[in-house]
């Protein structure tokens, strides 16, 4: 607080003018009592602040602004917010009250949809107000993001595995991986970051991102994504931000847009809710308490959950707890100065579980969360510097534990033991065995970030000039990997493919660094409103520096016609798992000498280890341009979206070798009950070891148009319509060659190892979702009827990768195969399996149905209901290709949730 006390003694004016203008307001609700704590904002001066104890409110303008209307929006915990267009008069006060509603189904409107909408952040924002969360029951906001944003399959809830979103793409593979990476989530101010996530079983020895624990329980940890979202509960969440575009320039560390999460905060009164579907129980609560008008209100919240696949089946269960405090309060009686300091604590409660059809295989993921945030701002009415400061903090330390076993008895093998490189004796593994795996993690994140806002007017121009840093440090530096060398996990029979003991103590320190400076400008253009937002952002991300300019611009064509337009690029650092140098080992058997006398008994081996320099890798980068127009009327709104994304130095494995001389040895003399005596040959052999190192190596375009429409409620009808169509295509490519380790060496072809260039894929899918909201307000009384139609989906891997455009000779020398001799039957041996190309196709248009039904009775009590394919709708169709008959649609799913709220 003293650095903040310092920057306004700095920035106060030298006086305050004699002629000021002034706007004043009180905040109530429907009982006509004071609402303290509520939130109030200033439209156009971009300004945040809170009323007193009476409900009251004030601000004066610097006498430099010449508004002659300001936007006040006000809000508060369990309200509908309101908003109001005030006059202004130079030199005079001008007064407006708010009378807040409580936000229930008893409202004459309630908005169950998302919606697009024109804030600070983006011009082309998607927000979600609470009644569209409750509508829809979730469990996580992963529930939230599919059921309500456009592009995305309602599907029914499924916890057992770690969730993301793909904003505005429908790529695979590890461009999807790239995309939900660059995905932030912003909790409260602060980002929400899985940079520092080390939980993966990737050795190095292939290009696959995989989990220790997946099984058939899909993957309890989230490695090489973005913040798995089910640990996020929906029961606290009071408003969501979607930017799928371009952000304001204050967002950094992110490519693929942010998920921007308020939660509740201030008084309020109890809320108890249950959510129960087949196998799944939910219950939570939360309530605000008034601590006085000097303390500030508290709000305690409670998330138990606990998830299977079905009443029947408890094997892939999953459960979690969430419980966090947020006080909020004012420190100084002018409250201009707003405190708010949260705890949140959350963890898994999963025990050991059995694979269904192999009871001798546990896995077992474990993650608990601590995070203290503090997020504050200071409103100087008569500073030169800054309007508004905002300051947050952040410091979070996660425990993670992933564990996997299964038993093998796959009879006595050799296993090598060093972690150096050179000549050693190995070990010989128990015939039978349970092979075991265990991952420790501790990511720790501290975050901090201060952001400021100075209003400035020249001539008919309004400036809103914001500016700011943000820091954040990451480690990951605990135990690591465990690895019992006696009890390899690896089933294969290969002798070169172990893992070895890795600890996290000297992984590297994440340090990212950014500054930002953005202008907001409104004026009249041609007598119609015109907005631009100029910004330009500068990141340190690892060690390299990127520059981010972002622009975004309305215009006003008619009073019911806008036009919005944005160009932006945003850069996203390499986690820790792409940077950290974790060694590589190749082992290759030299002697193997074993009989049933264990002293007599000798595995040598040469180790090669490959530590890969990582140094050199960048931030991933995404350009982002989009445009839009939207039409609004007093009974309905349409907005039509077209985007292109370009996203290029995006994070992958690629696949290298390294010739490695091996030299050869021999058993010189075999001794009864002794290990024998050996020595070298003086020969050398050359052997290949195959490994993956991390590059900027993927490249991906995503194209496509969003409409929405939205209908106001037919009072004839009582009901109104929405409507949100999606188009979306993608291309990815990855131009790096890839060299491909044979399944069988055929040591007397010239060519030995082939070099491919990688697939080229493209992908479509389009989407319309129709919700039709029957809502009798007097009855308290809503039916929701939401129907998603699946208009075409496709995949395409091109075929030119299935053939060798190199290789390398049994001397590991290099060689490039031309074009034109490529598909010889010479290199016959090293092409690919012909299904690695070719297309997938959803052959027909189909549709599912969901129903959502609430009733409210006396503001205290609210029961719902929802059933996901309701009409058992399940169409099928036959599979020529994989020769199997696919069924679209998953089965029907309900579930209830009973909500009370004591006052």
């Amino acid at each position: 607080m003293w650095v903040i006390s310092l920057l306004l003694a700095f920035g106060a004016g030298a006086g305050v003018s004699h002629a000021q203008t002034r706007i004043q307001g009180t905040v109530l609700d429907a009982e006509k009592n004071a609402l303290p704590f509520a939130r109030i904002q200033l439209v156009e001066p971009h300004l945040f602040m809170g009323t007193n104890e009476k409900g009251e409110f004030s601000y004066t303008l610097p006498p430099d602004q010449t508004y002659t209307q300001v936007t006040v929006v006000a809000g508060f915990v369990g309200k509908k917010e309101m908003r109001q267009v005030v006059s202004l008069v130079r030199n005079q006060t001008a007064t407006v009250s708010f009378v807040l509603e409580d936000n229930n189904l008893y409202l004459n409107e309630v908005e169950i949809n998302a919606l697009r909408v024109h804030t600070t952040n983006s011009n082309s924002s998607i927000v979600i107000g609470q009644n569209a969360i409750e509508q829809i029951q979730p469990y996580s906001l992963s529930d939230i993001l599919l059921n309500l944003l456009p592009g995305q399959t309602i599907l029914n809830p499924d916890l057992q595995s770690a969730k993301a979103i793909n904003l505005r793409s429908v790529s695979t593979g590890n461009h999807a991986l790239n995309n939900q990476f660059g995905t932030s989530i912003v909790l409260d101010g602060e980002a929400l970051s899985n940079n520092a996530n080390l939980q993966t079983a990737f050795s190095g020895k292939s290009g696959l991102l995989g989990q220790i624990n997946a099984g058939s329980y899909g993957s309890g940890d989230y490695t090489f994504s973005s913040v798995d979202l089910r640990q996020i509960p929906a029961s606290n969440i009071e408003k969501i931000e979607v930017i799928q575009g371009v952000a304001s320039a204050k967002y950094g560390d992110m490519g693929s847009g942010a998920i921007i999460i308020d939660r509740k905060a201030g008084v309020s009164p109890w809320n108890i809710s249950a959510r129960i579907q087949n196998g799944t129980n939910n219950f939570s609560l939360d309530k605000g308490f008034a601590l006085g008008p000097k303390a500030g209100a508290l709000n305690v919240s409670l998330d138990y959950l606990d998830a299977a696949p079905s009443t029947t089946n408890k094997l892939k269960s999953y459960s979690r707890v969430s419980t966090g405090v947020l006080w909020t309060t004012y420190l100084n009686k002018a409250r201009t100065v707003s405190s708010n300091f949260g705890v949140d604590f959350s963890t898994n409660l999963d025990d050991w579980k059995n694979e269904p059809d192999d009871p001798t295989r546990k896995v077992k993921a474990e993650n608990s969360n601590v995070r203290v945030s503090y997020r504050g701002s200071w409103r100087a009415e008569n500073a030169r510097l800054f309007d508004q400061l905002t300051y947050s903090f952040s410091y979070s330390n996660t425990r993670q534990y992933s564990y996997e076993s299964w038993y093998l008895n796959q009879g006595v093998k050799p296993a090598p033991i060093s972690a150096e490189e050179g000549v050693f004796e190995g070990i010989y593994t128990y015939p039978n065995y349970q092979a075991e795996t265990a991952i420790y993690g501790n990511p720790v994140r501290w975050s901090g970030s201060l952001n400021a806002v100075r209003t400035a007017q020249t001539g008919p121009v309004r400036h809103a000039i914001s500016f700011g840093l943000n820091y954040s440090r990451e480690t990951n530096r605990t135990r690591g990997e465990d690895t019992d060398p006696y009890r390899p996990r690896w089933s294969s029979t290969s002798d070169r493919f172990y893992g070895r003991d890795y600890d996290f103590y000297h992984t590297p320190v994440l340090n990212n660094v950014g500054v930002y400076l953005e202008d907001r400008i409104s004026t009249t253009l041609w007598g119609r409103e015109w907005s631009t937002s100029l910004g330009l952002r500068g990141d340190k991300q690892f060690q390299y520096f990127s520059l981010s300019p972002r622009l975004s611009t309305t215009l006003e064509l008619t009073p019911t016609l806008m036009l919005n337009a944005a160009y932006g690029l945003a850069t996203k650092s390499p986690g820790l798992v792409h940077l950290q140098p974790k060694p590589i080992y190749h082992d290759f058997p030299l002697i193997n000498h074993y009989t049933n006398n264990y002293r007599e008994n000798l595995f040598l081996v040469y180790t090669a280890v490959i530590v890969p320099d990582n140094s050199a890798l960048q931030a991933m980068k995404t350009q982002h341009l989009e445009m839009g127009l939207s039409y609004r009327k007093q009974l309905f709104n349409v907005s039509l979206t077209g985007f292109h994304k370009r996203t290029s130095g995006g994070f992958d494995a690629n696949k290298k070798v390294r010739l490695v001389d091996v030299p050869q040895y021999h058993i010189i003399e075999a001794r009864p009950d002794e290990r024998p005596i050996y020595g070298p040959t003086g020969n050398h052999l050359e052997g290949f070891g195959f490994y993956s190192q991390f590059a900027n190596a993927l490249s991906s375009k995503d194209y496509g148009l969003e409409l929405m429409v939205g209908t106001a409620k037919i009072r004839a009808l009582q009901t109104s319509f929405n409507l949100s169509t999606s188009l979306y295509y993608s291309e990815a490519t990855n131009p790096s060659l890839e060299v491909a380790e044979p399944t069988e060496w055929q040591y007397e072809k010239k060519a030995l190892v082939g070099v491919f260039t990688n697939p080229h894929s493209s992908g479509l899918e389009s989407i319309t979702t129709v919700s039709s909201s029957h809502h009798i307000s007097r009855l308290g009384l809503l039916v929701n009827l939401r129907t998603q139609i699946f208009w075409d989906k496709w995949t395409r891997n091109s075929a030119n990768n299935i053939y060798p455009v190199a290789y390398y000779d049994i001397n590991g020398q290099y060689y490039t195969i031309p074009e034109a001799e490529q598909t010889s039957p010479e290199y016959a041996h090293l092409v690919k399996d012909e299904s690695a190309a070719g297309m997938l196709h959803q052959k027909r248009i189909y549709s599912n149905y969901h129903l959502k039904l609430s009733k409210e009775v006396r503001n205290v009590f609210r029961l719902s209901f929802y059933a996901n394919n309701f009409l058992n709708y399940r169409p099928e169709y036959y599979d020529t290709k994989a020769r199997e008959r696919r069924i679209l649609n998953q089965a029907p799913a309900f579930g209830m949730e009973v909500r009370l709220t004591l006052k």
